[in-house]
């Protein structure tokens, strides 16, 4: 005798497909891939406030879930990526910065030129303003484009403000990297706090998927699926 089954429903069909996919979305959220969003002026003008970020988590190491143990080693740090870390001093917050000095590297900064390694890194005049607002007054910065070796990228500088000709040096411990902010005298970093270690990164930011202009209370449809540099 021919037994004919009753197909599953449509819901059920629905229902099925909804679990592998929220499978899928936990299995990329613990190994893969994490948003970031942008909560600070301090990686202007590259990163701006309301921006959210993919990381790849897999850029720096496969780690074992809600854990700080490496399951495995991919890759490292290249000087100038932009990073997502654990903060030293509080774990449970994450930042943004970029990457200037790394492991063995030598920093020196002077007001607003900055050394590496005993050579002064070219910073190149774009003529471009930006209105930043700083401690709810609005500020304009000027613009400029930092040349590191093998990699450019644009930095905001306050030319208001007075410089007292402080140089600082910095050598970077093994396992550790030399960070600062784009917007580089409103960015709290490596200047203050020191060195990231090796075991608080998170990932390498590499796209923004969206941007919430909170201005004008609106998606920012012009940095959608940009490139993050």
């Amino acid at each position: 005798m021919l037994i004919s089954r009753n197909k599953p429903s449509v819901v059920r069909q629905a229902g099925r497909a909804l679990l592998l996919l929220l499978f899928l979305l936990i299995l990329l959220r613990l190994f893969f891939i994490v948003p970031a969003r942008v909560l600070s002026a301090s990686m202007m003008p590259s990163l701006q406030i309301g921006d959210i970020l993919l990381v790849n988590k897999m850029s720096y190491g496969l780690w074992l879930p809600f854990s700080n143990i490496k399951i495995m080693n991919i890759g490292k740090p290249d000087r100038g990526d932009v990073i997502l870390f654990a903060f030293p001093g509080n774990k449970k917050k994450a930042y943004l910065k970029r990457v200037i000095g790394l492991p063995g590297d030598v920093i020196t900064l002077q007001d607003h030129t900055l050394s590496l390694n005993g050579r002064n890194i070219p910073v190149k005049s774009i003529g471009e303003q930006i209105s930043v607002t700083v401690n709810h007054k609005s500020r304009l910065l000027e613009e400029e484009k930092e040349m590191l070796p093998g990699q450019n990228h644009a930095v905001l500088f306050d030319k208001n403000l007075s410089c007292n000709g402080k140089l600082t040096r910095y050598e970077v411990p093994a396992g550790r990297y030399f960070v600062l902010g784009d917007n580089r005298q409103y960015s709290f970093d490596s200047r203050a706090w020191g060195f990231v270690p090796e075991k608080n990164l998170i990932g390498h930011p590499f796209v923004i998927l969206f941007s919430w202009n909170p201005v004008m209370n609106r998606v920012d449809w012009s940095r959608t699926g940009m490139r993050v540099q």
